[in-house]
Protein backbone atom coordinates (compact mmCIF):
# COMPACT_ATOMS: atom_id res chain seq x y z
CA UNK A 1 0.00 0.00 0.00
CA UNK A 2 2.84 2.56 0.00
CA UNK A 3 2.89 2.91 -3.81
CA UNK A 4 0.09 3.01 -6.33
CA UNK A 5 -0.14 0.44 -9.10
CA UNK A 6 1.14 3.01 -11.63
CA UNK A 7 4.09 3.89 -9.39
CA UNK A 8 4.99 0.21 -9.07
CA UNK A 9 4.80 -0.28 -12.83
CA UNK A 10 7.02 2.76 -13.30
CA UNK A 11 9.57 1.37 -10.80
CA UNK A 12 9.59 -1.98 -12.60
CA UNK A 13 10.26 -0.32 -15.95
CA UNK A 14 12.97 1.99 -14.57
CA UNK A 15 14.65 -0.79 -12.59
CA UNK A 16 15.63 -2.50 -15.84
CA UNK A 17 18.11 0.30 -16.67
CA UNK A 18 21.34 1.02 -14.70
CA UNK A 19 20.23 4.51 -13.64
CA UNK A 20 16.79 3.21 -12.69
CA UNK A 21 18.30 0.29 -10.78
CA UNK A 22 20.46 2.77 -8.86
CA UNK A 23 17.40 4.90 -8.12
CA UNK A 24 15.43 1.87 -6.94
CA UNK A 25 18.29 0.69 -4.71
CA UNK A 26 18.72 4.19 -3.34
CA UNK A 27 15.02 4.33 -2.50
CA UNK A 28 15.15 0.97 -0.74
CA UNK A 29 18.36 1.67 1.16
CA UNK A 30 17.33 5.17 2.21
CA UNK A 31 14.32 3.51 3.86
CA UNK A 32 16.51 0.85 5.50
CA UNK A 33 15.04 -1.96 3.40
CA UNK A 34 18.15 -4.14 3.17
CA UNK A 35 16.26 -7.38 2.50
CA UNK A 36 14.51 -6.19 -0.66
CA UNK A 37 17.71 -4.48 -1.86
CA UNK A 38 19.72 -7.68 -1.30
CA UNK A 39 17.10 -9.77 -3.12
CA UNK A 40 17.13 -7.31 -6.03
CA UNK A 41 20.93 -7.59 -6.25
CA UNK A 42 20.77 -11.39 -6.23
CA UNK A 43 17.92 -11.64 -8.73
CA UNK A 44 18.66 -8.91 -11.26
CA UNK A 45 22.04 -8.55 -12.98
CA UNK A 46 21.29 -4.88 -13.69
CA UNK A 47 21.28 -4.24 -9.92
CA UNK A 48 25.05 -4.72 -9.80
CA UNK A 49 25.44 -1.80 -12.19
CA UNK A 50 23.09 0.19 -9.96
CA UNK A 51 25.26 -0.55 -6.92
CA UNK A 52 28.37 0.63 -8.76
CA UNK A 53 26.54 3.76 -9.92
CA UNK A 54 25.62 4.60 -6.31
CA UNK A 55 29.15 3.96 -5.05
CA UNK A 56 30.69 6.10 -7.81
CA UNK A 57 28.56 9.12 -6.90
CA UNK A 58 30.31 11.27 -4.29
CA UNK A 59 26.90 12.73 -3.40
CA UNK A 60 25.32 9.38 -2.45
CA UNK A 61 23.86 9.71 1.03
CA UNK A 62 25.88 8.13 3.83
CA UNK A 63 23.03 5.84 4.91
CA UNK A 64 22.75 4.50 1.34
CA UNK A 65 26.50 3.78 1.20
CA UNK A 66 26.21 2.14 4.60
CA UNK A 67 23.33 0.01 3.29
CA UNK A 68 25.46 -1.13 0.34
CA UNK A 69 28.23 -2.14 2.75
CA UNK A 70 25.71 -4.02 4.93
CA UNK A 71 24.49 -5.98 1.90
CA UNK A 72 28.08 -6.86 0.95
CA UNK A 73 28.74 -8.00 4.51
CA UNK A 74 25.67 -10.26 4.36
CA UNK A 75 26.77 -11.65 0.99
CA UNK A 76 30.53 -11.78 1.70
CA UNK A 77 32.17 -14.22 -0.68
CA UNK A 78 29.01 -14.73 -2.76
CA UNK A 79 29.77 -15.19 -6.47
CA UNK A 80 27.45 -12.27 -7.24
CA UNK A 81 30.04 -10.02 -5.62
CA UNK A 82 32.90 -11.53 -7.65
CA UNK A 83 31.39 -9.97 -10.76
CA UNK A 84 31.79 -6.54 -9.18
CA UNK A 85 35.55 -6.79 -8.65
CA UNK A 86 36.43 -5.00 -11.91
CA UNK A 87 34.08 -2.05 -11.43
CA UNK A 88 35.02 -1.75 -7.74
CA UNK A 89 38.68 -1.94 -8.71
CA UNK A 90 38.16 1.03 -11.00
CA UNK A 91 36.52 2.93 -8.13
CA UNK A 92 39.53 2.19 -5.91
CA UNK A 93 41.38 4.77 -8.05
CA UNK A 94 38.68 7.47 -7.78
CA UNK A 95 39.67 11.03 -6.90
CA UNK A 96 37.41 11.01 -3.82
CA UNK A 97 38.90 9.49 -0.69
CA UNK A 98 35.58 8.09 0.55
CA UNK A 99 34.88 6.34 -2.75
CA UNK A 100 38.38 4.78 -2.75
CA UNK A 101 37.97 3.62 0.86
CA UNK A 102 34.50 2.19 0.24
CA UNK A 103 35.70 0.40 -2.89
CA UNK A 104 38.62 -1.14 -0.98
CA UNK A 105 36.32 -2.32 1.81
CA UNK A 106 33.89 -3.89 -0.63
CA UNK A 107 36.69 -5.51 -2.64
CA UNK A 108 37.73 -7.31 0.53
CA UNK A 109 34.19 -8.52 1.12
CA UNK A 110 33.96 -9.83 -2.45
CA UNK A 111 35.97 -12.86 -1.38
CA UNK A 112 37.71 -12.85 -4.75
CA UNK A 113 41.48 -12.99 -4.94
CA UNK A 114 41.08 -11.10 -8.23
CA UNK A 115 40.66 -8.02 -6.01
CA UNK A 116 44.24 -8.21 -4.73
CA UNK A 117 45.85 -6.36 -7.68
CA UNK A 118 43.41 -3.47 -7.14
CA UNK A 119 44.09 -3.30 -3.41
CA UNK A 120 47.89 -3.50 -3.41
CA UNK A 121 48.43 -0.03 -4.95
CA UNK A 122 46.12 1.47 -2.33
CA UNK A 123 48.67 0.52 0.36
CA UNK A 124 50.55 3.59 -0.90
CA UNK A 125 47.48 5.84 -1.17
CA UNK A 126 47.82 9.46 -0.12
CA UNK A 127 45.09 8.99 2.48
CA UNK A 128 45.77 7.06 5.70
CA UNK A 129 42.20 5.74 5.94
CA UNK A 130 42.35 4.32 2.42
CA UNK A 131 45.69 2.65 3.21
CA UNK A 132 44.24 1.12 6.37
CA UNK A 133 41.10 -0.20 4.65
CA UNK A 134 43.20 -1.61 1.79
CA UNK A 135 45.49 -3.42 4.26
CA UNK A 136 42.50 -4.87 6.16
CA UNK A 137 40.88 -6.02 2.93
CA UNK A 138 44.07 -7.63 1.69
CA UNK A 139 44.45 -9.46 5.00
CA UNK A 140 40.86 -10.67 4.73
CA UNK A 141 41.37 -11.95 1.19
CA UNK A 142 44.61 -13.67 2.13
CA UNK A 143 43.00 -15.34 5.14
CA UNK A 144 45.20 -13.51 7.61
CA UNK A 145 43.67 -12.85 11.02
CA UNK A 146 44.72 -10.91 14.07
CA UNK A 147 43.32 -13.38 16.61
Amino acid sequence: GVHTRNELQDWIARSQQPDGAAEYLQELLSRGQLGPARRFLLAEPIAAQGIVHLLADADTEFNVSLGVAAIFEQLAGNPVLHALVGPLGALSHDEHRRIRADACHLLGLSGSRDAIPFLQPRLNDGDADVREVAAESLALLRGETND
